[in-house]
């Protein structure tokens, strides 16, 4: 397979000049062939093969004969060139799907890998004529897996295209070569598996000048990494599924008005969609922008990642001697959804703080799902999207793991030594900051909540599990992506206050 370099951008962005440098730059010319759907004012320094922007736009899944002669025509260039890499100027006008229609053809597809996609972009072009280009622009800004600026002014704009994407302005050619590179499990499973490694190797070495302690440190966090990583996989899996195949419009039918019936909808949406609790905000934005109510949306958001089987089935697998704890998890979890979402019915917040920071355009989110349909979609890109997620969720498992090893090692025998038992109206707070702040994905922060069980009262760890799902760290930061300061603030306040009311109630009637 022959990697492949595409380079996307507006005309006169500087496409071509960004693929000399990097050619001079990698020294890579006898071995590199370019391909070129682009006629700017700069020539490539490598004779490149010229593709018609005409025909390129043409392209659709469903008719072959729209692209099987542009196959024909670089299939033919690279048997005869026969490159160790390829690089391709892409038209800014031209859906990215044409490119992976062409890509991923029959002739083409065991041939070619998609490496790397850069976007190329200049301040005056996202100042002034992004936003009304229209979906073949967007498309070719949602693929990227790095966008290139001038300056940074205008980073925040182009996140709410593609959050996934690195941003970087103005790299040098040794900066892009380091983007170019790709990790085939992403550097935190890496970083796990040199940690492991390296313990192994001390132990071995100095297994008696190593403090117990440190042993029951490292045991306590491998046993809660390795618990929790088939929940994280099948969480990743399932909101990725999810994103990619179930059309917005199935949502829109079942969530468009202010009835009960789409409430219980909202309620109940995550027993059929395992989506985890980050991966629902981009959801909760596109069905607010489709005409959903704002109160449906919050409450679809909120209870779908309790309600989520895998949710339920790790709450289940952590308290096996207590399988009641998964019940009023999911009851009172999602009491709390509902009296959240409904504060905002009935108390709306004023058009003036609903005014959205940026707008996002999802559409090409709905070309990509029915693409999806066909044999030409990019499963690589599904796949390296579910790499990227799993490592981020993996990333904050394992520093809560950490901490909670240091507290419960270091922290427990503390307490109990000196005799501190902390007030319930103290410990459910604490542990309302705690999940906040670990920021653990809702398919495993049981796994956490089972080990807090031994340190803090059961209805705190209900608090614990209850807000978790609905308000960290990583979710306040997405959010923030697509929604107003004064919104996050009023929607933290009030769950807050509800899961800190409800864990009360928790343990005056069951605790």
């Amino acid at each position: 397979m022959i990697p492949v370099y595409i380079v996307t951008g507006f005309i006169g962005s500087g496409k071509s000049t960004f693929i000399n440098e990097q050619l001079q730059y990698r020294k890579k010319l006898g071995g590199t062939a370019c391909i070129s759907a682009e006629q700017g004012s700069v020539s490539l320094i490598k004779d490149a093969l010229q593709l018609s922007p005409d025909k390129l736009s043409a392209i659709t899944p469903n008719q072959p004969d729209t692209y099987s002669s542009i196959a024909d025509e670089i299939a033919t260039y690279i048997n005869k060139t026969n490159p160790k890499e390829i690089w391709i100027e892409w038209n800014g006008m031209v859906s990215f799907h044409q490119l992976e229609t062409l890509l991923y053809s029959d002739k083409l597809r065991h041939m070619l890998q998609i490496e790397k996609v850069l976007y190329i972009c200049t301040d005056q072009f996202v100042a002034s004529m992004l936003p009304g280009l229209g979906n073949d622009v967007t498309s070719q800004l949602y693929s990227a897996d790095c966008i290139i600026t001038e300056t940074d002014t205008h980073h925040a704009l182009l996140r709410t295209y593609n959050r996934e994407a690195k941003i970087v302005t103005a790299p040098t050619p040794e900066k892009v070569e380091q983007l170019c590179r790709n990790s085939t499990w992403g550097l935190i499973p890496n970083l796990l598996v040199i940690g492991i490694t390296a313990y192994i190797l001390l132990v071995t070495a100095f297994r008696h000048d190593i403090p117990y302690s440190i042993h029951q440190c490292f045991a306590i966090i491998t046993g809660l990494i390795v618990e929790a990583i088939p929940f994280l996989l099948l969480g990743t899996i399932g909101s990725t599924v999810i994103r990619y195949f179930v059309p917005q419009s199935v949502l829109l039918k079942l969530l468009g008005d202010y009835s009960w019936k789409s409430y219980g909808a909202a309620m109940v949406s995550g027993l059929a969609l395992p989506v985890c609790d980050c991966a629902i905000i981009p959801l909760f934005k596109a069905l607010t922008d489709r005409g959903v109510p704002l109160s449906v949306a919050l409450l679809f958001m909120l209870a779908s990642p309790i309600i989520n089987p895998i949710t339920i089935l790790s709450t289940w697998y952590a308290f096996p001697d207590n399988p009641m704890i998964s019940v009023w998890r999911i009851v009172l979890g999602l009491g709390v959804a509902l009296l959240v979402a409904l504060s905002f019915r009935f108390y709306p917040p004023s058009k003036e703080i609903m005014k959205s920071r940026n707008t996002q355009n999802l559409s090409y989110e709905e070309i990509l799902i029915e693409s999806s349909k066909s044999k030409y979609i990019n499963k690589k890109r599904l796949l390296i999207h579910m790499e990227k997620e799993f490592s981020q969720l993996l990333f904050y498992f394992s520093m809560a793991a950490s901490v909670l090893s240091v507290v419960q090692v270091y922290g427990k025998p503390w307490l109990i030594n000196a005799g501190i038992t902390l007030p319930i109206v103290w410990a459910i707070p604490i542990l309302l900051v705690l999940a906040f702040f670990f920021s653990i994905c809702s398919t495993s922060d049981a796994i956490i909540g089972k080990s807090l069980s031994t340190l803090f009262p059961i209805s705190s760890v209900m608090g614990f599990l209850i807000l978790g799902p609905m308000l960290d760290i990583k979710n306040v930061y997405i959010l923030k992506q697509y929604m107003p300061t004064s919104f996050i603030l009023r929607l933290g306040i009030t769950i807050v206050i509800m899961s800190y009311i409800t864990a009360l109630g928790f343990q005056f009637f069951v605790g």
